[in-house]
């Protein structure tokens, strides 16, 4: 989509167009930008998010089942070990090698199923500098290269940065230089005021008139528009209505003769 700025004049200047066309450029610049931010972000699903939720899964749920393991291991030892304990003095030789034998069967559990825990622990830990990191630095290098996509898309658009700011000076310093010119006219025609009358070089003189009218019930006063050409004695006079801002078609006389020392006298300026 174009934008365009209101001009004074039929055409704009270069560096009117430049500078209009300037939003154009900048919304170009920052699709560019944006683009590749949506890229980025789409590839941190598969380099960021999976592989953190596939790290939580595969290790810190197998600790939870290792933690679980090691605990009900430790329950079955701890009561093997009270039964044993609690065996009678009278048992034969048999039955006590039977139960010495049990008991250092779940001992022979409860180690293992510790020393798996502690290794399942330490190897988590250990990952976690790694694979855990290395994860975060995948991540960071594609947000390093948008923001060097974004420093490289700045650098290509720099030079027409600079020309736009150079324009948008000179355009500041014409406006400063023709409001000034604007204003010192203002003053000169202030101070040599003209009679709106006698502008239109047509015309000897043109206003507004108004016009009483006698009735019944007293008098009334129309606006007329009124204009008068002094070498061929032409008058025109043509009704205005006010409501509706328009002047309507009236009539044209020749002058044989003026009632007063100057016709000017009897018009009113045009406002």
């Amino acid at each position: 989509m174009n934008f365009k700025f209101d001009c004074i004049g039929s055409s704009q200047t270069d560096d009117e167009i430049l500078i209009a066309g300037s939003l154009k450029e900048f919304g170009r610049l920052l699709c560019v930008i944006e683009d590749e931010r949506d890229r980025m972000l789409d590839r941190a699903q598969a380099t960021l998010i999976e592989p953190i939720e596939n790290f939580r899964k595969e290790n810190i749920g197998s600790a939870k089942e290792g933690k679980k393991k090691f605990e009900k291991e430790t329950a079955r030892f701890c009561q093997s070990l009270e039964r044993h304990l609690n065996l009678s003095t009278k048992k034969n030789e048999n039955q006590l090698q039977e139960a010495d034998a049990s008991l250092e069967m779940e001992q022979r559990h409860f180690f293992n199923a510790s020393l798996d825990y502690a290794c399942l622990l330490t190897k988590i830990q250990e990952k976690k500098k790694f694979e855990f990191v290395e994860t975060i630095l995948s991540f960071m290098f594609g947000l390093m290269t948008f923001y060097h996509q974004g420093y490289e898309v700045a650098n290509e658009f720099k030079t027409f940065m600079n020309d736009l700011q150079r324009r948008l000076q000179r355009t500041r310093e014409n406006f400063e230089a023709t409001y000034n010119e604007a204003e010192e006219l203002k003053k000169k025609t202030l101070e040599k005021a003209q009679d709106p009358g006698t502008l239109n070089k047509m015309y000897t003189r043109q206003g507004y008139l108004f016009l009483m009218e006698k009735k019944a019930l007293g008098t009334t006063w129309t606006k007329h528009f009124c204009q008068y050409q002094k070498y061929q004695k032409k008058f025109s006079m043509m009704p205005y209505s006010q409501t509706v801002g328009k002047i309507m078609n009236g009539e044209t006389v020749t002058v044989k003769e003026c009632i007063g020392s100057h016709l000017a006298k009897h018009i009113r300026n045009k406002p």
